[in-house]
Parts: structure tokens; sequence; C-alpha cells
């Protein structure tokens, strides 16, 4: 685990890096002084002079900074070609933009370099459709799916989507995203026959997002297990097949996950299938407190499915079970055409989540202590590391596509808010007072700090209380030798 938090650090510095490097190599190109590049910040562990900038690795390490001369709002200036205030306010913007932009870059060519070289590892294959979902209103009324009203079935197969052949659930579930509520014709393939179905998307009105309501096709058998969570120091093995959760039959992997997801019991009770023998474990989960705002993508204000309430109407926050069990899945590699064209779909989903996210925030819809500071990214960059290098590589676009959007906001400590400094000075002929430009900057800069401060607080009391709770069903979960079997052949 330490080596992967170590992956984690790493990985994060290079972000860091690129995005310093950004406005590094532009003020170079502009012949603008840089006098420090630092990576991390407060006192220097490690550095170097050269050519007049100092190199060093700063003590902490939750982000960097390049210092270049005459940028600083208080700073004496003296009008030297070489200081930043001296350039002309396009190559300044250019310099500021660079370090966001270099992100951005970089972040859809890994997303590339995912889809045509490594592959994604794909839940749920084949294009076929497991469970048709329930909606439930504001007012608790059951409403019917676009899948349900078109007439679509568990187990159809989904062979094209307006002349689009679908090869993978990935897919359908691209399509179906980027349709913008436009009808769509399916083709499917049920009992042998082909039959097709027009079927219009809605859009989700919590989430944003275009759904037609049903989940991926995916056998209840355990693909992966993650070392020292609870489904490990049960004694679970990849290819085990999950019979039931809590008395709950699970014919596809979607049950197991919905069950032991949404479980409300200490433990969770699995029957599991190993070869030719049948045999039943408890398992004490991790319990995470989450908003329900941030998994209500396509349930309106209440989850029932069956007839059973998972979520109830009007509740902000629940604890979610996990054990540390993935789904089989299969590595889907793609034309270099192709995964440049998903590439940029990836990056348009995740800032539109990312507009998402903000809303909820400053709606109140989600607290402040449900945000990851830098301890919680790396430990969940740690986490994905532990799955594999494709999960690892797929976080750390996602935070380089994140810094990239999040750096533009028109903050005066971020980058957008130089932008906006620079754009205001651009149109009226005239400089931010130096004074006033300082004040802001501080005021956020403090601001920033009491927040980064706020969520770390957070992140390690979320990450005490998982390390106790996996301490616990270390020690409390039933293992292999010890298991009760229910029959063998």
């Amino acid at each position: 685990m330490i080596f992967n938090y170590l992956i984690a650090v790493f990985f994060l510095g290079i972000l860091i890096f690129i995005h310093e490097f950004g406005h590094f190599i532009f003020a170079k190109l502009f012949k603008v002084k840089v006098e420090v590049f630092s990576l991390g910040f407060g006192p220097k562990l490690i550095g170097l002079k050269y050519n007049d900038t100092e190199y060093k690795i700063s003590a902490v390490p939750f982000g960097g900074y390049v210092k270049m001369k005459g940028e600083d709002p208080n700073e004496q200036k003296t009008g030297a070609p070489d200081e930043f205030a001296s350039k002309p306010v396009y190559q300044r913007i250019i310099i500021v933009i660079a370090g966001p932009l270099v992100n951005l870059i970089f972040g859809f060519l890994l997303f590339v370099f995912i889809y045509w070289v490594i592959g994604t590892a794909t839940e749920g294959f084949l294009p076929k459709i497991g469970t048709i979902l329930e909606y439930v209103t504001s007012a608790g009324e059951i409403k019917d799916v676009p899948a349900k009203i078109a007439g679509l079935k568990e187990g159809d197969e989904v062979l094209e989507i307006d002349n689009e052949k679908t090869t993978t659930f990935f897919d359908i579930q691209r399509i179906i995203r980027n349709s913008q509520g436009k009808e769509l014709n399916f083709k499917i393939k049920r009992d042998g026959l082909i039959k097709e179905f027009k079927v219009k998307p809605e859009k989700d009105p919590k989430s944003e997002q275009f759904y037609v309501g049903f989940t991926s096709f995916e056998e209840p058998v355990i693909g992966k297990v993650i070392k020292n969570y609870p489904a490990y120091n049960a004694g679970l093995l990849k290819g085990d097949w999950v019979l039931s959760v809590n008395d709950y039959t699970c014919t596809q992997f979607t049950d197991v996950k919905r069950e032991i997801f949404f479980s409300r019991t200490d433990k969770v009770k699995l029957k599991i299938k190993r070869k030719q023998e049948i045999f039943e474990v408890e398992i004490k989960p991790v319990k995470r407190k989450i908003s329900t705002e941030a998994i209500k993508e396509y349930t309106g204000d209440t989850f029932i499915f069956n007839g059973r309430v998972y979520i109830e109407q009007g509740k902000k926050d629940i604890f979610i079970s996990q054990i540390g069990i993935y789904p089989e899945n299969r590595k889907l590699r793609f034309s270099l055409i192709k995964s440049l064209k998903i590439s940029y779909d990836e990056i348009v989903f995740i800032v539109d989540r990312t507009i998402w996210a903000l809303k909820l925030l400053i709606t109140r819809k989600i607290s402040l202590d449900q945000l990851a500071g830098p301890l919680g990214i790396i430990h969940l960059t740690g986490e994905r590391a532990a799955v594999s290098i494709e999960e690892l590589l797929r976080m750390v676009a996602l935070l380089t596509i994140s810094l990239w959007f999040i750096n533009l906001i028109p903050i005066p400590v971020l980058d957008g808010g130089w932008i906006m400094f620079l754009l205001f000075e651009s149109i009226f002929r005239i400089p931010v007072n130096p004074k006033i430009q300082a004040a802001l900057q501080n005021v956020f800069f403090i601001l920033l700090i009491s927040l980064i401060i706020f969520v770390t607080m957070g992140d390690i009391q979320r990450w005490w209380g998982e390390r106790t709770q996996l301490k616990e069903s270390k020690t409390i979960s039933n293992n292999f030798s010890n298991h009760s079997v229910i029959s063998s052949e």
C-alpha cells in the first residue's frame, strides 16, 4: 500500500511539474527572467542555481510555482526588458495560460495513450442490456424510464444505434451521453430475432446527464480482489461466483454491487460458488459517507429497485459499503482516430461533471467535508494504482484535466485571476492598482489555504476511519479456512 502511495505522489509531482513547466518555457521564450522554479512550497529541501534561475524542491509538496522578475504586484518595477510587467499584455496572458494549457494537452494525450496503446478495461463488455432501472420523482411516484417506454428488455443485445455499430457497452454509453436528447434508433437482437426501437433519452434534472435507464450485463463473477480490503481478508478469490448478497439472489454483477453498496448491516453475507463448492461468508465492509446527490444519477429523489427502497426521499448523506471486489473485464483497444474522438469526449464529460459538482457545492447540496484534499487525492490515486496501470493513468488524466479547468476559474489566486487582471489592463489600457491586486490575492490565498487545511483534516479523519475499519474487517471477517460450506460436489 505504501508503494502505491509513493507512485501516487510521483505522478502528482509530474502534474505539478508540467503545469509549472508550461509557465516556465513561455516565460523563457518571451525573455522574461525566471528567478525561481519550485516543486512544492515552503522551505527549500534541495536545489541548484543555473543561468540566473534557482531550481528547487520545497518541503510542502502540494503544488509549486514559477517566480518571474517583476511578477509580484508589491515588487518595485524598474522597467527592465526582462521583467514580466514590461512585456505586452498578450505575451503575459500566453505565459499565464500556458500552465493550464499544458495540463490539458497532457491529459488529452494520456487518454489517447490509454485507449490506443494500453487499452481500457471494460466492465459489462458485451453490448447487452442488464437491469432496466426505475426512476422515482420528487413526489415519490415511479416513472418509467425511456428504455422501458420504448419496449427494451433485460437481455437484449444492442447491435446498432443510429446505424453506428455497438461492439461494446462502452459504445452504448458514449452514444447516449452525447445524444443531447435526440431520438435514437436501437437495433436489437432478442431471442434470435432482429428488432428496432425508437428511444428518446431524457435529461436527469439532478445530474444533468442524458439517460435511457439501463445498466450493462455483467455475470456475477469476481474479476479482481483488492489486497488488504475486507473481501481479500475474507479469502475471496478471482473467479468466485457471487450467488447472493444478504440472501438477495444475484443474476448479474449489478445486483452484487447494489446490494453491497447500499447494505445497512454491519456485515454482508455472501453465498459463493467456487468450482464445485458452495459456501457462505460474512464480511465486515468499509463504510464511507457520501452525498446522495453524487450518486443519484438516474434515480430522482429516491432509489427504489424491485420495490425495495435503497435511498429514502430527502436523505442528504448516506454511508455506502465497500469490500474491494470488481467484476471481470476485458481490455479494449481502439484505432488512433477513434481514440482521439473518445479522448475529446472524455474531456468534455469531465468538464461537464466538474461544473455540475461546483453547482452542487455553491447550492450547498454537497458539503465541503465531501471534498478530497491533497492527502485524499493521494489516497484515491494510490487505490487506483492498486487496481491497474490503466486505472492509475485514468485517475492522473482526470486530475490533470481538472487542474486545467479549475486553474482557469477567475479567482485572484489562480491563473484565471491573473488572466482576469490582464484582460482588464488590455481593455482599459491601465493595469489594475497593485495594492488592490495584492490585497485580493492575499485574501483569496488565505481562503484557499484555509480550505486546504479543512479538507486535509477531513482526509485524515476519513483515512483513519478506513484504516480502523480495515483492521476490524481483518479480525472479524471469516477467512477461507473457516467459511461455512453449504454443498460440495
